[in-house]
């Protein structure tokens, strides 16, 4: 077979993610774009960028001293690597793949892979400023945004979904809809979720999509178990028409030509209003920023008084300490439902809002990431005692909508 050198400019996406194929197995997930392909980071239209699953235990070492250096820099170093392979060698370290579309892995043998500082072209062009706002409002009955709507139609109901290993919830009325994240995880699997022409597993989701006219997509944080089934699912892209993100967050995904024209850096707030519900999207600026503090969260209420909070991987006693008293103050109200934050990890057992009612839903977006050990059994038994109801299906591999809203 004949072999082929490739190179890349990565930033690490997950040290613990899982592979979705070669049998599984941990691995360090990058998105990358190809060494050639950098002149064209500072184009308007963005750059493809690609999908890297490298084994753990080929770069542990690497890795090792990349955590002791990142621990040493005062956060300034955002996890970039040049990596160097070959395809078509017998032996194969991981493999690599367009992030948006079906395109099929390929697969490399690991030659270098080692740490450097961001390009200067990736620092200058990777946070498009021009479409960067601190304020967005949206007048969701207005048929200049939501052609179709129908007045006659205006109960919007908040659905959230098992998806794994990741989020993903869909505010509609049935003919236009919001998507809070829209990702996904073990068991499910990438390869799983395109074969036979994406028809192989039940997907709730797709379904409930399919009828809509107009989709935005809010994406709390920008780790790939938020975003994946927006890369995965070309029909969901395609159907999107934008995308709102916190900004200043720098990571290249947001970048990729497939999406780059439909992104909104957001600096303040979003605003959906109209129809029966109002929908508050609050840019946070927490007291400790990391990966997951560095966020959008989510509150979305209607004209019966229903409150449902959303905020990614943003924990509760992080929130309340929050710099933004918006979202500090989302610490005192109580909620018809909650999708718990962090997927039920440890901290997210700590400071948990109330609970509005003996019908308030506690939903655990998590999958069997033996890594991870989502929901921990502790954030289970907590929700439950201060009086929520838990939902949980960790091991479900397929994709199943419940219900929030009453």
């Amino acid at each position: 077979m004949e072999t082929m050198e490739i190179e890349f400019i990565g930033q690490v996406d997950n040290y613990l993610a899982w592979k979705d194929y070669q049998r599984g197995g941990r691995c360090i997930r990058f998105i990358a774009v190809k060494k050639e392909s950098l002149e064209f980071f500072a184009n308007d239209d963005g750059v493809c960028t690609y999908t890297v699953d490298i084994s753990y235990w080929e770069l542990s070492f690497e890795i090792k001293k990349h955590v002791k250096y990142a621990l040493n820099d005062g956060g300034e170093n955002h996890s970039w690597f040049y990596i160097k392979g070959e395809v078509g060698k017998r032996k194969n370290s991981g493999y690599f793949y367009k992030t948006f579309g079906r395109d099929e892995p390929e697969y490399f043998s690991l030659q270098e892979c080692k740490m450097i500082t961001s390009p200067p072209i990736i620092n200058k062009n990777i946070e498009n400023e021009r479409n960067t706002e601190f304020a967005v409002e949206v007048d969701i009955s207005s048929s200049l945004d939501f052609e179709n709507y129908k007045t006659g139609n205006s109960r919007w109901d908040f659905y959230s979904f098992h998806v794994g290993q990741g989020m993903c919830s869909l505010i509609t009325n049935g003919k236009d809809g919001i998507l809070l994240d829209v990702g996904a995880g073990k068991p499910i699997l990438r390869g799983d979720y395109l074969k036979n022409d994406y028809g192989y597993i039940k997907n709730d989701l797709w379904d409930m999509l399919a009828e809509l006219n107009n989709v935005r997509v809010i994406i709390s944080h920008p780790d790939s178990d938020h975003w994946r089934m927006l890369a995965w699912d070309v029909r969901i892209s395609n159907k999107i028409s934008s995308i709102f993100i916190p900004h200043n967050t720098k990571k290249i995904i947001w970048k990729d030509i497939t999406i780059n024209n439909k992104v909104t850096n957001v600096s303040g707030y979003i605003y959906f209003y109209g129809g029966d519900f109002e929908l508050f999207i609050l840019r946070s600026f927490p007291s400790k920023k990391t990966d997951n503090t560095d966020c959008l969260v989510s509150l979305f209420k209607n004209h019966d008084g229903e409150k449902i909070l959303q905020s990614g991987d943003y924990v509760y006693s992080d929130m309340k300490n929050d710099l933004c008293p918006f979202i500090r103050h989302l610490s005192i109200l109580s909620y018809d439902a909650v999708v718990v934050p962090h997927h039920g990890d440890a901290a997210s057992a700590n400071a948990i809002f109330k609970p509005l009612g003996h019908s308030a839903k506690a939903f655990f977006s998590a999958g069997n990431h033996t890594g991870y050990g989502h929901p921990t059994k502790t954030s289970l038994d907590n929700h439950k005692a201060i009086g929520y109801n838990e939902i949980c299906d960790n091991t479900l591999a397929l994709i199943k909508s419940v219900k929030l809203s009453n």
